[in-house]
């Protein structure tokens, strides 16, 4: 009934359903920029945008480090578990 209904548009869409992506191969894997690549962005404060980034990543810093201070990896599991 759902297809029925998504197909004449009685339902809204999830468009992010029928997005996909080519490449599965994600060679970054969420890795923080390396320490000569912060200097670059440190000499390039000024220009548009790499202000943003650096408070991104300072902020994603921060937050990762409060995380991993405030609980132990068999701590998150247990959490984990219980949803």
């Amino acid at each position: 009934m759902y297809r029925y209904a998504l197909q004449f548009d009685i339902v809204a869409k999830n468009c992010a359903e029928f997005v996909r992506i080519g490449n599965e191969d994600d060679t970054e894997s969420g890795v923080p920029f390396t320490a000569e690549e912060r200097q670059k962005l440190w000499y390039h404060k000024d220009e548009p945008f790499v202000d943003t980034i650096l408070i991104y990543h300072d902020e994603a810093q921060d937050i990762n480090e409060r995380i991993y201070s405030l609980i132990t990896t068999e701590q998150l599991r247990q959490e984990l578990e219980k949803i």
